[in-house]
């Protein structure tokens, strides 16, 4: 299960610290389900979306024991377990998860397993190695997010942020943008696979 998680650093309450994840979103190895996401405009529905990811992955776990969570880098982890904290929930399941090794970080993998001639090893740096088309431009992605991000930290909620995304980007572009960053680490996973085959 590959899980990746977008968010602002400077929504929600900042004196609780820690931002507000806006989406939240994962898709199997086979990706049989395909990219399933929930979207959260306000603090309950951060919660419920927290809940519900870390639901299907225990739910994963049962069906096929020994599973483990992939993420690129430590953003993923970080904010679970600030979340779980945050809103007094899931703590067992994330704690279990955590003390199991059910997390693997492909962003080290990628930089103790491959030497590319790149500043940085991010996703988009290492593109090029991999053969990975954008149906969106990362201007027009960046773009979208910034469309989405400055509601959200405004606390105007779905509705107006929708409205706002849909009348600015178009509502094609909208239900791109997701599919276009998400999920970060099928694309990273699929770039150490490419790349170690030279």
């Amino acid at each position: 299960m590959f899980v990746d998680l977008e968010g602002d650093p400077f929504a929600g309450d900042l004196e609780a610290g820690g931002g507000h994840q806006y989406l939240f979103g994962f898709v199997t190895e086979n990706g049989a389900s395909g990219y399933q996401k929930r979207w959260s405009f306000d603090a309950q529905e951060e919660r419920k979306a927290f809940e519900w990811l870390v639901d299907a992955i225990e739910a994963r776990q049962q069906e096929f024991p020994g599973m483990h969570v992939f993420h690129f880098g430590v953003y993923e982890p970080s904010k679970f377990r600030y979340l779980m904290g945050r809103y007094a929930t899931r703590q067992e399941q994330i704690d279990g998860m955590l003390r199991a090794g059910v997390f693997v970080d492909l962003h080290l993998v990628l930089t103790e397993a491959v030497r590319a001639s790149v500043e940085e090893y991010t996703l988009k740096k290492i593109e090029a190695f991999y053969g990975f088309k954008r149906t969106v431009s990362l201007e027009q992605s960046r773009a979208a997010m910034r469309y989405i991000e400055h509601p959200v930290a405004d606390g105007v909620g779905r509705a107006a942020t929708f409205a706002r995304t849909s009348r600015r980007n178009g509502e094609i572009q909208r239900r791109r943008l997701p599919l276009d960053r998400c999920p970060t680490c099928v694309v990273g996973v699929r770039a150490c696979q490419e790349i170690a085959r030279g």
